[in-house]
């Protein structure tokens, strides 16, 4: 899976009052100037103010493509407006970007080549590879979706609502997780107890990266992402249908299903 990288960016900020539905609260949207830093250029395509930022040698389609995916992992519903707009604020103010590089060794490139004083700057971005995009949507697969919603989860929900999407012990998706691994482990264990359905195994994935990629697996599922996958997933991850949601982790999609997230619909 690709790595997740953080990127903290300058941005420019010009603010717009909107005044959205009452369910929905009041979003602040704001037109941006020189969103992404250099050397990425910026998608034209709106992603209600979050970055897609790509490097120079990534073609146009792959990064209009990681925008479409941004987009629809922040307006689900396709109404037009942010299903949470509390959390495209956060990601707004945060700097959060989606960075689109063209294969993983221009990542490697691009990270060796800063200073070392210049890491630490580069905290709020999920990173995906266009030579991994499923375009054309003919592999069954789009590790976009997995990278966009990384971004709207661990910087956005977690933020916002710490207390149920903090990516640490005892927040509400951490609790469900442990559930869900068969016990509290803050470290990947070599085995899993019997009966646990969310057995990730990357020993480099420490807790809080563990509660992100369950948020992950536990939102894609119950929209239906992987319902023909669970050959392809069941060693990381057996509920992979909405229908064995429901009936395996109840508590979870209870949660999930809350209107004031605006995950389910």
């Amino acid at each position: 899976m690709t790595r997740i990288f953080g990127i903290l960016i300058a941005v420019i900020f010009l603010s717009v009052g909107q005044t959205a539905s009452a369910q929905d609260g009041e979003l602040l949207k704001r037109a941006q100037a020189d969103t992404c830093p250099v050397p990425f250029r910026a998608s034209n395509l709106e992603t209600f103010g979050v970055p897609v930022c790509g490097m120079s040698n990534v073609r146009d389609r792959a990064l209009g493509h990681a925008a479409a995916v941004m987009q629809r992992q922040l307006d689900y519903d396709q109404d037009g407006t942010p299903d949470n707009p509390a959390v495209v604020n956060e990601l707004l103010d945060s700097g959060a970007f989606f960075a689109v590089f063209r294969r993983e060794s221009d990542i490697d490139r691009f990270f060796d080549s800063l200073p070392n004083d210049a890491h630490e700057t580069y905290e709020t971005s999920t990173v995906v590879m266009e030579d991994e995009m499923d375009i054309s949507g003919r592999e069954g697969w789009d590790p976009t979706v997995e990278e966009a919603l990384h971004l709207v989860t661990q910087f956005g929900y977690a933020e916002v609502y710490p207390t149920v999407f903090g990516e640490r012990k005892g927040s509400e998706i951490a609790v469900l997780m442990d559930q869900a691994r068969g016990g509290y482990f803050q470290r990947v264990p070599r085995q899993y107890p019997a009966g646990a359905y969310y057995t990730y195994d990357d020993r480099s994935c420490d807790y809080s990266c563990q509660v992100t990629e369950f948020t992950f697996w536990a939102i894609t599922s119950m929209r239906g992402y992987h319902q023909k996958r669970r050959g392809d997933i069941d060693e990381e991850w057996r509920l992979n249908t909405p229908s064995r949601m429901q009936q395996n982790a109840r508590e979870l999609v209870a949660m999930l299903s809350r209107p004031e997230f605006g995950i389910a619909f």
